[in-house]
Protein backbone atom coordinates (compact mmCIF):
# COMPACT_ATOMS: atom_id res chain seq x y z
CA UNK A 1 0.00 0.00 0.00
CA UNK A 2 2.61 2.83 0.99
CA UNK A 3 4.42 1.81 -2.63
CA UNK A 4 1.03 3.14 -4.36
CA UNK A 5 1.76 6.29 -2.52
CA UNK A 6 5.11 6.76 -3.17
CA UNK A 7 4.64 6.06 -6.78
CA UNK A 8 1.86 9.30 -6.99
CA UNK A 9 4.14 11.12 -5.33
CA UNK A 10 7.14 10.24 -7.45
CA UNK A 11 5.00 10.64 -10.44
CA UNK A 12 3.52 14.13 -9.19
CA UNK A 13 7.03 15.57 -9.00
CA UNK A 14 7.69 14.33 -12.16
CA UNK A 15 4.89 15.73 -14.19
CA UNK A 16 4.70 18.87 -12.63
CA UNK A 17 8.85 19.39 -13.13
CA UNK A 18 8.12 18.70 -16.83
CA UNK A 19 4.81 20.15 -17.17
CA UNK A 20 6.13 23.63 -15.56
CA UNK A 21 9.28 23.93 -17.96
CA UNK A 22 7.51 24.90 -21.04
CA UNK A 23 10.99 25.14 -22.79
CA UNK A 24 9.30 26.61 -25.75
CA UNK A 25 7.53 30.00 -23.77
CA UNK A 26 10.96 32.37 -24.55
CA UNK A 27 10.42 31.94 -27.93
CA UNK A 28 6.75 31.42 -28.30
CA UNK A 29 5.66 34.76 -29.32
CA UNK A 30 8.79 34.28 -31.87
CA UNK A 31 7.11 31.58 -33.27
CA UNK A 32 3.52 32.69 -33.56
CA UNK A 33 4.80 35.80 -35.59
CA UNK A 34 6.96 33.65 -37.56
CA UNK A 35 3.51 31.35 -37.93
CA UNK A 36 1.49 34.60 -39.87
CA UNK A 37 0.13 36.08 -36.17
CA UNK A 38 0.62 39.61 -35.49
CA UNK A 39 2.42 40.90 -32.25
CA UNK A 40 -1.30 42.38 -31.43
CA UNK A 41 -2.76 38.98 -32.16
CA UNK A 42 -0.44 37.17 -30.11
CA UNK A 43 -0.96 39.81 -27.62
CA UNK A 44 -5.19 38.70 -27.92
CA UNK A 45 -4.42 35.11 -27.78
CA UNK A 46 -2.32 35.44 -24.45
CA UNK A 47 -5.14 37.58 -23.11
CA UNK A 48 -7.80 35.00 -23.71
CA UNK A 49 -5.32 32.33 -22.30
CA UNK A 50 -5.27 34.15 -19.05
CA UNK A 51 -8.88 34.96 -18.76
CA UNK A 52 -9.83 31.58 -19.49
CA UNK A 53 -7.78 30.50 -16.72
CA UNK A 54 -9.04 32.53 -14.41
CA UNK A 55 -12.79 32.10 -14.91
CA UNK A 56 -11.62 28.52 -15.34
CA UNK A 57 -9.97 27.88 -11.87
CA UNK A 58 -12.93 27.47 -9.56
CA UNK A 59 -14.97 25.30 -11.55
CA UNK A 60 -12.07 23.15 -12.01
CA UNK A 61 -11.43 21.89 -8.84
CA UNK A 62 -15.42 21.46 -8.49
CA UNK A 63 -15.07 19.11 -11.54
CA UNK A 64 -11.75 17.61 -10.07
CA UNK A 65 -13.78 16.81 -6.91
CA UNK A 66 -16.74 15.36 -9.35
CA UNK A 67 -14.77 12.73 -12.08
CA UNK A 68 -12.22 12.12 -9.52
CA UNK A 69 -8.47 14.53 -9.71
CA UNK A 70 -6.45 11.43 -11.72
CA UNK A 71 -9.02 11.73 -14.45
CA UNK A 72 -9.20 15.45 -13.91
CA UNK A 73 -5.00 15.58 -14.50
CA UNK A 74 -5.36 13.32 -17.48
CA UNK A 75 -7.77 15.49 -19.18
CA UNK A 76 -5.58 18.44 -18.46
CA UNK A 77 -2.24 16.54 -19.77
CA UNK A 78 -4.62 15.85 -22.87
CA UNK A 79 -5.34 19.78 -23.12
CA UNK A 80 -1.64 20.33 -23.69
CA UNK A 81 -1.18 17.34 -26.05
CA UNK A 82 -3.97 18.88 -28.29
CA UNK A 83 -2.06 22.32 -28.00
CA UNK A 84 0.54 21.75 -29.19
CA UNK A 85 -0.49 19.33 -31.85
CA UNK A 86 -2.70 22.52 -33.09
CA UNK A 87 0.53 24.41 -33.08
CA UNK A 88 2.91 22.35 -34.75
CA UNK A 89 0.92 21.44 -37.54
CA UNK A 90 -1.27 24.48 -38.28
CA UNK A 91 -0.71 28.17 -38.24
CA UNK A 92 -2.86 31.04 -38.25
CA UNK A 93 -4.61 33.67 -35.04
CA UNK A 94 -7.97 31.63 -35.37
CA UNK A 95 -6.16 28.20 -34.89
CA UNK A 96 -3.36 29.66 -32.21
CA UNK A 97 -6.91 31.30 -29.93
CA UNK A 98 -8.23 27.97 -30.27
CA UNK A 99 -5.12 25.79 -28.94
CA UNK A 100 -4.93 28.71 -26.03
CA UNK A 101 -8.28 28.56 -25.34
CA UNK A 102 -8.09 24.81 -24.66
CA UNK A 103 -4.39 25.15 -22.94
CA UNK A 104 -6.38 27.47 -20.63
CA UNK A 105 -8.42 24.66 -19.94
CA UNK A 106 -5.52 22.46 -18.87
CA UNK A 107 -3.88 24.73 -17.41
CA UNK A 108 -7.32 25.09 -15.05
CA UNK A 109 -7.66 21.91 -14.57
CA UNK A 110 -4.41 20.65 -13.20
CA UNK A 111 -3.81 23.69 -11.26
CA UNK A 112 -4.91 22.49 -7.77
CA UNK A 113 -5.70 19.18 -8.60
CA UNK A 114 -2.22 17.93 -8.41
CA UNK A 115 -1.47 19.68 -5.55
CA UNK A 116 -4.76 17.87 -4.04
CA UNK A 117 -3.56 14.65 -5.42
CA UNK A 118 -0.50 14.92 -3.70
CA UNK A 119 -1.73 16.58 -0.31
CA UNK A 120 -4.50 13.39 -0.41
CA UNK A 121 -1.83 11.43 -1.10
CA UNK A 122 0.42 12.56 1.69
CA UNK A 123 -1.90 12.05 4.12
CA UNK A 124 -2.93 8.66 3.47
Amino acid sequence: MILKYERNINLIYIISSLMWMRFFIPVLALFYIASKVSFTEFSIIMSVFALMTLILEIPSGAIADIIGRKKTLIIARFCYIIEIFLIAFYDGFYIFLIAKVISGIGVSLSSGTDQALLYDTLKN
